[in-house]
């Protein structure tokens, strides 16, 4: 067998494979407001069919076509439902929903024949309107490729780390290798008590270029579960997407400020990091850490009404003072300058 019959052979057990896997189309797709929330609901698939795949994948959108089998989608879920934020959503505006069953390849995710396509809006009332809509998929199920396309680009978060502290938590995340700048422009992170992320206590935005954030406002000795997200604003709204592993985590038993113990001062200490940090208030701070503008610098001011030396021996020596005043000008400089890109960094 050469090559090109071993290609052909592959990709016609592949595709074949697919069919087996992915022949039951998915049913009874709705919509229903919840609260905060809007819960995506759809009728599961059989084991056996579940067995042979890794989960459902969801799109949605404000233009039917980008709803489709070659399209990447927003969310992923191991349950036949999913939560989101009815605020993401805007009123008597019409959205596509769809549903498939996926599986992996590589680092790819597979769409399979999913379910008709969702149109719904919905009033001030939350009274929700919609209809079903043939798909118009292409011939060929496409795995999403590696381009820089925003409407091919597929990408996880990838890990939230999270440090945690008692009334506050600092998150840190690294910036996805698999996205250009154009494909996304931002963070955004939902952090809830409940592990499907109900009612989340707040949910907030961040930029590209930041890699940190303080959570603040938090109770001590309290579970909370977060995820992160990659956004992206089309037409004014920030579409969410890549969220995929909710982070389950446990602030610690609250620590008196008084200052008297060394837990106490570590804390103290801590708080006062220089940090972008958002509460679950609602406020926004940019801490930034004090610089003393007035450090040594002082000790190093020169007489400006010192006599001009005269002899080669005068001449020599005030050659060695003025190095010395330079090497600690520059050290300062490079202190400052450092601090200096430290709070750039961290804001």
């Amino acid at each position: 067998m050469n090559k090109k019959q071993a290609i052909f052979c592959y990709t016609i057990g592949l595709l074949f494979s697919f069919s087996q896997v992915f022949a039951t189309e998915i049913t009874d797709l709705t919509v229903i407001p919840n609260g905060s929330q809007l819960t995506i609901d759809w009728s599961a698939l059989s084991q056996e069919i579940m067995d042979n795949t890794n989960g459902y994948a969801i799109q949605w959108s404000t233009e039917q076509n980008d709803v489709r089998i070659d399209k990447f989608a927003q969310q992923f879920s191991s349950q036949n439902s999913l939560t989101l934020r009815k605020a993401s959503f805007e009123i008597n505006k019409d959205y596509y929903f769809r549903v498939y069953s996926y599986v992996l390849d590589g680092r790819n995710r597979v769409l399979g024949n999913g379910s008709k396509i969702l149109k719904w809006q919905m009033d001030f009332q939350d009274n929700i309107e919609t209809s079903q809509i043939e798909p118009n998929d292409p011939v060929i199920s496409t795995v999403v490729s590696t381009t820089s396309s925003e409407d091919e680009v597929l990408a996880t978060f990838g890990a939230l780390r999270i440090s945690k502290f008692d009334t506050f938590v600092d998150f840190a995340w690294s910036k996805p290798s698999n996205l250009t700048s154009n494909d996304y422009d931002g963070f955004a992170f939902e952090v809830s008590k409940h592990s499907d992320l109900k009612d989340p206590i707040i949910e907030f935005k961040v930029n590209k270029t930041r890699f940190r954030t303080r959570l603040k406002g938090l109770e001590p000795n309290t579970q909370y579960h977060a995820r992160g997200y990659f956004y992206k604003d089309r037409g004014g709204e920030a579409q969410l997407f890549g969220g995929e592993e909710i982070k389950a985590f446990k602030t610690i038993i609250a620590i008196d400020r008084d200052g008297r113990t060394r837990s106490s001062r570590n804390i103290k200490r801590i708080e006062k990091y220089a940090y972008f940090a958002v509460s679950v208030d609602g406020n926004e701070t940019s801490e930034t850490p004090t610089i003393n503008t007035t450090t040594s610098l002082t000790t190093t001011t020169r007489n400006t009404t010192v006599t001009t030396p005269t002899t080669m021996t005068d001449i020599r020596k005030r050659i060695v003072t003025l190095k010395a005043e330079i090497k600690i000008l520059q050290k300062e400089l490079r202190t400052l300058l450092k601090k200096l890109r430290d709070m750039y960094k961290n804001n």
